[in-house]
């Protein structure tokens, strides 16, 4: 299970669809969950945003009558509602944790979007679960600091790795530099593209129009070099599950480094 982190307005939900739909789209039986609460999104880029079901889930609904399927290959979603999710109370976290481990089990993958806020419940229990954290930063010097010198610890001995979200080639923020500064592995940096948050909601991959493959994409939709993005991310990690399973891939510290 996926955890996925990060301040708000970073782009921690668009990195959870597209890492959804790039493990979806290698074959695996992917969970995508929405538990950003009290502003769920992911619903919404995956299609399915007026749709409730971790909620009910939580409270003891069986999975398969909660999960909605998405326009993405292989990638079911337990979505979180706007209407529903309004007034609704903390959960405690170790309902979120035994609902987790619940989908762990009968999923290849879960990706959890969670709130902005570490101290939220919700990442509580997600991190009592979690094989990888994944923290989103886009290279702003005080959340890196904040996630090097406070919030790493909330993850405990839970690996960790970092992916560079809205990346500038241009603004001077490398990807070997925030590795060095987090002390974490960056498994990929995703452009600062409209094209790259696009293909997540509309499901057409990063540098194809509407029209297909030989399509033009519209204006301002530039193919970022160096090809799709969410396919380097979900393959990247990949590699990271086989380097926690003993073969060769990128090393994934907890907090001591």
């Amino acid at each position: 299970m996926v955890a996925v982190l990060g301040r708000p307005g970073v782009g921690r939900t668009t990195v959870a669809a597209g890492l959804a739909a790039a493990l979806g789209g290698t074959g695996a039986a992917v969970a995508a969950v929405d538990a950003a609460r009290p502003q769920p999104r992911l619903g919404y880029l995956l299609g399915a945003w007026q749709t409730s079901g971790y909620r009910e889930a939580l409270r003891g609904t069986p999975l398969e009558w909660c999960l909605v399927a998405t326009p993405h290959p292989g990638v079911a979603l337990l979505p979180s509602g706007v209407a529903a999710m309004a007034g609704e109370p903390p959960p405690e976290p170790g309902r979120v944790a035994e609902l987790l481990a619940a989908l762990a089990d009968r999923f290849d993958w879960a990706v959890v979007d969670l709130p902005g806020d570490p101290a939220a419940p919700e990442v509580a229990g997600a991190l009592q679960e979690a094989d990888l954290v994944l923290w989103v930063v886009d290279g702003d010097p005080l959340d890196l600091t904040l996630i090097r010198e406070r919030w790493r610890r909330l993850a405990g001995g839970r690996p960790q790795a970092a992916v560079l979200n809205r990346w500038d080639p241009g603004a001077g923020v490398t990807r070997e530099w925030v590795a060095e500064y987090l002390h974490l592995p960056v498994l990929a940096e995703i452009p600062a593209e409209r094209s790259v948050a696009r293909s997540v909601v509309v499901g057409i991959p990063v540098g194809r129009g509407r029209s297909g493959a030989g399509g033009r994409a519209p204006a301002g939709d530039n193919p970022p070099p160096g090809g799709d993005p969410w396919g380097a991310l979900g393959r990247a990690l990949l590699s990271v599950r086989q380097g926690t399973r003993g073969a060769s891939g990128p090393r994934v510290p907890g907090p001591g480094g």
